[in-house]
């Protein structure tokens, strides 16, 4: 079995979801008004709702790989992962791996953020986070092909 340890701290996900936000409202295009950049980017007063937002992230993202979880504690300042997987686990696909589970939380916090702040993006959130968790099951399941033992010469 080979151990996988990935931390992914709150700040940088706050800060990806201010981008995703701030910029989706900027780049609406049925109104672009300030009103809707305001209305839609999530903002520091806002960071009591998203880290709620962001524990249900985890949550599920633990639930749904729960057959590679090892640990995982998602009460402080990071998520703190440790996944197990198969001996025959690619370790190239590590930071593949760790960029699609922060890219699920970061999409899962945004699809409920946009329930609220504006509905018709809600549902291409949601799914944008089914895609980047499938993504990282895929990795998880991945083996490396057997390999022989060359035979030293004699």
């Amino acid at each position: 079995m080979k151990y996988i340890q990935l931390t992914i701290r709150n700040a940088d996900i706050f800060q990806e979801l201010n981008k995703i936000t701030a910029y989706s409202g900027a780049k609406n295009e049925s109104n672009a008004s300030s009103d809707t950049i305001d209305r839609v980017t999530a903002v520091q007063e806002d960071l009591v709702l998203i880290d709620r937002y962001r524990e249900m992230a985890c949550s599920s993202l633990v639930d749904s790989l729960k057959e590679f979880v090892s640990s995982a504690d998602f009460s402080g300042d990071a998520l703190q992962l440790t996944l197990e997987a198969s001996g025959a686990y690619d370790d190239a696909l590590t930071p593949a791996l760790r960029s699609d589970i922060f890219s699920f939380i970061t999409a899962d916090i945004a699809a409920r953020w946009f329930a609220m702040t504006w509905k018709e993006k809600c549902e291409e959130y949601k799914n944008e986070a089914l895609k980047f968790l499938a993504d990282a099951g895929r990795k998880l399941h991945h083996r490396l092909p057997p390999r022989r033992k060359s035979k030293s010469p004699v």
